[in-house]
């Protein structure tokens, strides 16, 4: 997923750069990458540009713009994009890309949400290959976020993996499915339900015997997790038909940032001036 590219436009000495660079701030408080910059750029070129409006017209006009742009992508616009600066996680890392989605909630404080479904597998070298892959790329991922959205992001979705202290301890996981829940407790991210329901052993998908397995969790970033509030499993889709796999619900006290906007139902304000 590409990031988000803002333009501000409008003629000169109305206060563009003031703008953009207050937006750049306000960005890089939410902990996202902001890069400001201008056209026609603050180089030797740009400035040409800029003190030759008068006489500098039509083709020439657009031969020198079309040169200063050209710079700017090459020298600055590709090497910050290529550093990371203005993009989300980079979704694409992960190996198989299908299985993860992530949004930003405009919220305070600002929280990323990271949905995830993790590869089943059985005992072919391939598809544990695949699964074992997918894990490590997932996880090599969160190691390269940025502290803010890092620790600002919850997780959650169809693990397909167990805690190695599960109860029935059902055989036939492997190191690296027990490790996925591992490394996010040792990165800060906090187990909702346990938080909710401390050595409660809770089941999220039942087998054909009866046995029960909790695949499905939301994780916490650790800058959320005072603010989780509730944590419960819903079996109701899965008794219904509707799924194999129970509901998970969290609930979390962060306050959502509105727009303030005008009911448009309501009159227009008659003004005689």
């Amino acid at each position: 997923m590409d990031g988000l590219f803002i333009a501000v436009e409008g003629p000169n000495g109305v206060g563009k750069s003031t703008t953009v660079n207050r937006l750049a701030s306000r960005l890089r408080g939410l902990g996202m990458a902001a890069h400001p910059t201008t056209e026609p750029t603050d180089t030797p070129l740009g400035r040409l540009i800029r003190t030759s409006e008068s006489t500098l017209t039509g083709r020439a006009m657009a031969l020198a713009v079309a040169a200063d742009r050209t710079q700017h992508v090459d020298k600055e616009v590709e090497p910050a994009l290529a550093a990371g600066q203005g993009r989300p996680p980079a979704l694409d890392q992960v190996s198989i890309p299908g299985r993860v989605a992530v949004a930003v909630l405009d919220t305070d404080p600002r929280t990323w949400f990271l949905s995830v479904y993790v590869p089943s597998r059985d005992r072919g070298a391939d598809k544990t290959t695949r699964k074992e892959m997918f894990v490590g790329s997932l996880l090599k991922l969160l190691a390269e976020l940025p502290a803010g959205p890092h620790d600002h992001l919850v997780i959650g979705g169809d693990y397909n993996v167990i805690p190695a202290d599960h109860d029935p301890l059902h055989p036939g996981f492997l190191p690296f499915e027990f490790g996925l829940l591992d490394t996010l407790h040792a990165r800060g991210f906090v187990d909702a339900h346990r938080h909710c329901a401390p050595g409660v052993q809770a089941y999220s998908w039942i087998g054909r015997t009866g046995a029960g397995y909790r695949y499905d969790y939301f994780h916490v970033g650790s800058a959320l997790s005072g603010r989780i509030q509730a944590c419960e499993y819903l079996h109701e889709p899965r008794e219904l038909g509707l799924t194999d796999h129970a509901a998970v619900r969290l609930d979390l006290d962060i306050r959502a940032v509105r727009l303030s906007c005008r009911n448009p139902a309501e009159p227009d304000a008659i003004s005689l001036f």
